[in-house]
């Protein structure tokens, strides 16, 4: 399972988690809003956001306790209010023991079917605040980019 299929599965299923008819969700956002990637961001209706942590290996989990996102922190953002993991449930099943991930992350896990499942409920953020309507339409207007400098790659690719 690739992360884009992840993304799929949470965000463009019309019953998935975070379906983009209920969510405004941006993909690897970075540049011009926060100071680190984030690879799903999803702003509720509210203004509250989500931030999802697409993890496609053991290895890769494991590399993000040294991140400096995570050091040191209780939360690593005031704009995220609940902070989750998504990833296959192969890659679940080999460290739902002792998980190498920070504590106040949730994880959602994805089937081989695509159904998604939440093992673990996050914890979320008390410190987190609503989006400014300005920063509401930064957000827009990145995952527009985003979108059509996707659709823009495609294109060149095919």
């Amino acid at each position: 399972m690739k992360s884009k299929d992840i993304e799929y599965h949470l965000v463009c299923k019309r019953n998935s988690v975070f379906n983009f008819r209920k969510y405004n969700v941006v993909a690897n956002l970075s540049f011009g809003f926060l100071d680190y990637e984030a690879d799903l961001f999803a702003m509720n209706n509210n203004g509250y956001c989500t931030e999802i942590e697409i993890k496609i290996s053991v290895a890769d989990l494991k590399n993000d306790l040294d991140k400096d996102k995570f050091k040191n922190r209780l939360f690593h953002s005031d704009l995220v209010k609940n902070f989750y993991y998504a990833m296959p449930i192969s890659i679940w099943d080999k460290i739902k023991e002792s998980p190498p991930i920070i504590s106040y992350a949730g994880v959602y896990v994805i089937h081989q079917t695509g159904r998604v499942s939440l093992v673990k409920k996050c914890m979320p953020n008390k410190n987190s605040r609503k989006l400014s309507l300005e920063e509401q339409l930064k957000l827009l207007r990145l995952g527009n980019m985003r979108y059509w400098t996707r659709r823009e790659l495609n294109h060149i690719d095919t």
